[in-house]
C-alpha cells in the first residue's frame, strides 16, 4: 500500500446537514499551492493544479442527504513506460447519497429483498453510503470523485509497452480496450478509498 493514500484525504471541507432542506445548497473547493501539492502526493502525481469542485447538497429521502456536482483539475501524471510527465484534464461528474448509518442496515435488507425478486439493472444508481447523521466531508467526497478519473495507466505520446508488461499491467488481458481499463481501475480506485475514508 502507497503510504500516502493509508492516510485521510487533504482535503476537507466538513458539512453539516441537519439544517438541510430540500432547496440546494451550493458549495465551492478550491486548493491553495500547498493543499494541492498534499493532494498530488496522496494521489500520486507529480503536479496537480486548478482544483475546483462545484457541489450542490441536499435533503433526500427524510433523513438521508445528496450530493451533486462535479470536479476537475489538471494533473501531471508519470508515464508507465518512460517514466516522462504527462499532462491531462480531469473532470468527473459527483452524484452520491448518504444515509445516517443508523438507517443503513434497514436499507441493505430492503435492496436484499427486493433484488431476489426483480431484475437490477446495471446502470442504477449506486447504494447510499452511511454517515454519522450530522456532518458529512465534502472534500473527502470530491477527492474519491477525481481518483476516479485519473488514468491508471498514463503513457506518454509515442511510448509503447513490451507485450510481457502490457500483460502484467492488465492481469493478463489486453490495454487496448480502453473501456476495460478505466471500469478496473474504477471500481478498484473506489472500494480502495471509500475503505480509507470509513477506516
Amino acid at each position: 500500500m502507497n503510504k500516502a493514500r493509508a492516510k485521510n484525504p487533504p482535503v476537507q471541507m466538513i458539512q453539516n446537514v441537519e439544517h438541510l432542506g430540500s432547496t440546494p445548497v451550493e458549495l465551492t473547493i478550491r486548493l491553495d499551492e500547498i493543499a494541492a501539492g498534499d493532494l498530488a502526493e496522496y494521489l500520486d502525481l507529480i503536479i496537480l493544479e486548478n482544483f475546483q469542485a462545484e457541489l450542490q447538497i441536499q435533503r433526500w429521502g427524510g433523513r438521508g442527504v445528496a450530493v451533486t456536482g462535479e470536479v476537475s483539475a489538471d494533473v501531471t501524471q508519470e508515464c508507465v513506460v518512460s517514466l516522462e510527465p504527462v499532462r491531462s484534464h480531469v473532470r468527473e461528474i459527483i452524484t452520491v447519497r448518504f444515509l445516517p448509518e443508523s438507517e443503513m442496515e434497514n436499507a441493505s435488507e430492503e435492496v436484499s429483498d427486493l433484488s431476489r425478486e426483480v431484475w437490477i439493472e446495471p446502470t442504477e444508481e449506486d447504494p447510499p453510503e452511511g454517515f454519522n447523521g450530522r456532518d458529512i466531508d465534502l472534500g473527502a467526497v470530491a477527492v474519491e470523485f477525481l481518483a476516479l478519473g485519473l488514468d491508471p495507466y498514463p503513457r506518454a505520446e509515442g511510448a509503447v509497452l513490451q507485450e510481457s508488461e502490457d500483460a502484467d499491467l492488465n492481469d493478463g488481458e489486453s490495454l487496448s480496450s480502453p473501456e476495460r481499463r478505466q471500469a478496473f481501475n474504477a471500481f478498484q480506485s473506489l472500494a480502495a478509498l471509500r475503505d480509507k475514508l470509513k477506516g
